[in-house]
């Protein structure tokens, strides 16, 4: 609480060059430049500043007249306490353009219209200025979001409204229900188009083996593993089970534990099991980073949904690959096959943790290997056949 008898206020400090408040025993800095008040731009900056940092002292009785931009900045907070730098910066990445185009409504005036009216905003062309690593000096080019890069802010969104759900800042918002704001763009299939070829696959791996040691791992994990990118990207040593040679995030995640997609709804552990290949690879990986995410990035950081669509495209257009593999489709490869050469929907429900109804719904595209069925069929049924012709005892 602020010291009795000082009223938080905004105040301007010569020898410090900005405006500052002073709150629950803290000069906090609003804005630097000078002494321009009423109307200049720095004090206007700074009085900004200064709503947004009561509004987030009071977040916590305000409930559906919180704002976007407390909880998103109460968000970042969080992730940034927890050390989740990776997940902060997408966070500043995707959603400060949020927080500009609709940040002050409140979740009581938010509707699924804001959101879906910026992402349209932002797949359309416009020009980004950047400073450049190397010199320092500014450079404009012409960015926009595709359908991939607009589903991650989406989903970031998301979860920072969840988190604030969870945390009891809000009570409800507009996007609880998954299906209130639809990505436009054309949607990649589950089945032919999104299947890995063994020819591509091979061609691929060998290419990135020779050049990314990195990236095939995590590429080696996701095709070996059918297992959601996600769930590869935040393997750490402490999921790992080494007698068992599989990693196991948990059904009841702990704050810093990785929620894996069904965890909550099933309460069960995710098991990813490995072949000894793999069991091998991770444990080596495991040596190089005891502590964090086990597959990196060339910068050294944890994998994200965007760095390996890039990735992915940049090898496929050097291998002249056609369309370009993505990262969900290791895992439609996986079921795929496994479902192919006749493998159990039950057993391939629990190795990559999903349900049979889902596969049902989504692999009936196994179907157009018409001779491939039918000669699974026929030997099943010859099998079955053979055991009945079998000669039975004579009674007793």
């Amino acid at each position: 609480m602020a010291r009795r008898g000082r009223k938080a206020s905004v105040r301007y400090y010569a020898s410090k060059g900005g405006y500052f408040t002073h709150f629950e025993g803290n000069n906090i800095r609003l804005a630097d430049g000078p002494d321009d008040a009423p109307n200049g731009k720095t004090y206007l900056a700074a009085l900004s500043k200064f709503q947004e940092v009561m509004g987030v002292s009071n977040a916590d009785t305000a409930d559906q007249q919180n704002t976007v931009r407390i909880v998103v900045d109460l968000y970042g907070q969080h992730l940034e306490r927890n050390g989740q730098e990776r997940s902060l910066e997408i966070v500043l990445q995707t959603c400060t353009s949020a927080v500009a185009e609709f940040g002050d409504k409140t979740f009581g005036e938010l509707k699924p219209i804001h959101v879906t009216d910026w992402l349209a905003k932002m797949a359309k062309p416009r020009d980004h200025t950047h400073k450049t690593k190397v010199g320092g000096q500014a450079k404009t080019r012409r960015v926009k979001w595709g359908p991939t890069y607009q589903n991650m802010a989406l989903r970031t969104l998301v979860a920072a409204f969840n988190w604030a759900l969870g945390q009891g800042l809000i009570t409800a918002h507009c996007l609880q229900n998954s299906k209130a704001v639809k990505i436009r763009g054309r949607k990649r299939s589950r089945g032919q188009e999104a299947y890995i070829s063994p020819a591509t696959w091979e061609a691929l791996i060998t290419r990135v083996g020779a050049t990314n040691h990195g990236f095939a791992d995590i590429l080696r994990f996701l095709h070996g593993t059918g297992c959601r990118p996600a769930e590869g990207y935040n393997v750490e040593a402490r999921y790992y089970h080494a007698a068992d040679k599989c990693v196991v995030y948990p059904g009841q995640p702990g704050p810093d534990d990785y929620a894996w997609k069904n965890a909550r709804r099933t309460g069960k552990d995710r098991v990813i099991f490995l072949s000894d290949d793999l069991a091998e690879m991770v444990e080596a990986r495991i040596a190089r980073y005891p502590e964090g995410p086990i597959f990196r990035s060339s910068r050294a950081s944890m994998w994200a949904q965007e760095a390996m669509s890039v990735n992915l495209r940049w090898y496929a257009k050097k291998l002249g690959i056609k369309p370009a593999p993505t990262a969900y489709g290791f895992r439609h490869t996986y079921a795929t096959d496994w479902l192919l050469n006749g493998g159990s929907i039950k057993v391939l429900a629990d190795l990559i943790g999903t349900s049979v109804s889902m596969i049902e719904r989504h692999y009936g595209h196994i179907m157009v290997d018409k001779d491939r069925v039918r000669s699974i069929m026929t030997a099943v049924m010859k099998g079955r056949n053979s055991v009945a012709e079998e000669p039975q005892a004579a009674p007793r």
